[in-house]
């Protein structure tokens, strides 16, 4: 009673990370003889809502959420589908729920190594929507490997999630920090 489709459902298409992550499902599931079914949430919980609502009466054979806004009462609806899903770094696995963690600390950790054995004292990080769990992690990862550098600082600078939005928190950034 299942289509041969996967969902897969992004916070923002126009983000490259969403659209690469896209792109290597969309690969793979064609070459399983599936369709992809896109759902773009727009960090919008009420649209994820829907979306996910959508996936489940399409009886997709499996769902793709890589979103920062979960909610965890929809990982219990999606738990209770028994649709398997994959989550990136929000939920927890289950019965039929797979989730991805990042290493935030280990590559961040090397990216800090990697600048600071360039000369590089102090440092930029441009995020967006600084609350959101993923980004928020990131944000204190970077703090903490700058910290194990007396002379290593670092500023942040923060916009929406867009092409456009990371240009003008990188101006931002760079305007207030001429030395950096």
């Amino acid at each position: 009673g299942k289509s041969r489709s996967i969902g897969v459902i992004v916070s923002n298409i126009e983000n490259p990370f969403f659209l690469d992550v896209y792109k290597a499902v969309e690969t793979g599931a064609h070459a399983e003889g599936y369709e992809v079914i896109m759902a773009n949430t727009d960090y919008r919980s009420e649209q994820l809502v829907a979306s996910i609502r959508l996936m489940i009466g399409r009886r997709v054979a499996g769902l793709a959420a890589i979103v920062s806004e979960m909610d965890p009462e929809l990982i219990e609806e999606l738990n209770g589908s028994e649709i398997p899903v994959v989550f990136y770094d929000v939920g927890t696995p289950r019965q039929n729920i797979t989730s991805i963690r990042v290493n935030y600390r280990r590559g961040m950790e090397k990216l800090t190594d990697y600048l600071y054995s360039l000369g590089h004292r102090r440092i930029g990080f441009v995020g967006h929507h600084a609350m959101l769990g993923p980004i928020h992690e990131r944000a204190n990862v970077v703090e903490e490997s700058v910290a194990r550098y007396r002379d290593l600082e670092v500023e942040t600078g923060a916009d929406v999630d867009s092409l456009e939005g990371g240009r003008r928190a990188t101006r931002a950034l760079l305007s207030a920090n001429a030395s950096l």
